[in-house]
């Protein structure tokens, strides 16, 4: 056989190859579809009523609540349970609703608005089980239509992914792992982590007038600094700006905030008569204060600083 023909042979063969493999990669990454969408219409995001969060741990409920027209912002408060059966009123199930950060709030929407890249998974080829969703979020419109309802796994078996369920369309898609921070927001996420409110952190020069009081063996002992007088201003600089990033479960608060376990309890009065109040306790061994409704854990460092105000 002449070079000529072994050498036209020789390419055909590497050309069919090329062709076949070509066509194989093609179909494989057509299996794959991506697309780059939001999981929530931004166009819903002003009209969300309610957001519901139900977790392995615990059933969150986001409400809206009220909505000021100078701010142009809209409040939420929580209703928080400790138990998914929220709706059998046994002893041990524990409701409590808090007013939300508005701040948090807003943010978790905006992510759910933005746009990310989802590649799209062919639910039939998934093994029955294969897949254990872990969190579920729910939200309705202010005309309690139902936007968004989806399911979320925990990472995969290379923990770099997650699935999630549209469960309005039984569409499954997984994500980038990195989104999981966006839907597995737990209730506490969406509460204030300052002790004091925004308003009044933003106008410290309105408070008037702090009252402490120490509790020791039982015994109170009070004091007040007025605003004229030497202390005030960095007694005021020590407090306000305090807060923390740890909230005490909810279950545990009626123990925790026991009479006997209070040792300090301070007031803080604006010019418009409005008082805030903090209260510290000291239970096992561990440390806490409660402010603005909200039972917060703290460290023994940040303790001892507030008891020796």
């Amino acid at each position: 056989m002449k070079k000529s023909n072994i050498l036209l042979i020789s390419l055909t063969i590497c050309l069919s190859i090329t062709l076949v493999f070509g066509i194989t990669t093609k179909r494989t990454n057509s299996n794959r579809k991506m697309e780059k969408t939001a999981l929530l219409n931004p166009k819903y995001s002003e009209k969300i009523e309610r957001i519901i969060f139900d977790s392995e741990k615990s059933y969150t409920i986001l409400q809206k609540e009220q909505k000021n027209n100078i701010l142009n912002q809209v409040s939420y408060f929580m209703s928080y349970f400790n138990s998914k059966n929220y709706d059998i009123k046994y002893d041990n199930i524990i409701n409590i609703q808090l007013k939300c950060d508005n701040n948090m709030t807003s943010e978790f929407i905006q992510n759910m608005t933005n746009v990310i890249f989802l590649a799209k998974v062919d639910a039939k080829s998934l093994k029955k089980n294969q897949i254990v969703y872990a969190n579920h979020i729910q939200i309705y419109g202010d005309d309690e239509r139902k936007l968004l309802d989806l399911s979320f796994s925990k990472s995969d078996s290379t923990g770099t992914r997650i699935f999630i369920k549209n469960n309005l369309t039984d569409k499954v898609y997984s994500a980038k792992d990195e989104y999981s921070k966006y839907f597995t927001m737990e209730w506490k996420d969406f509460l204030n982590k300052s002790f004091f409110p925004e308003e009044l952190q933003n106008n410290i020069s309105s408070v008037q007038q702090i009252e402490i009081v120490d509790i020791k063996n039982g015994k109170k002992t009070s004091r007040i600094l007025q605003k004229d007088g030497d202390q005030f201003q960095s007694k005021l600089l020590q407090i306000i700006p305090l807060q923390s990033n740890q909230i005490a479960l909810p279950e545990n608060w009626n123990y925790i905030m026991q009479e006997k376990n209070l040792t300090k309890q301070i007031t803080v009065e604006d010019g418009m008569l409005n008082l805030y109040n903090v209260a510290l306790y000291e239970t096992d061994g561990q440390f806490f204060i409660s402010a603005q409704g909200i039972l917060y854990k703290i460290s023994e460092w940040t303790y001892l600083k507030i008891l020796d105000i």
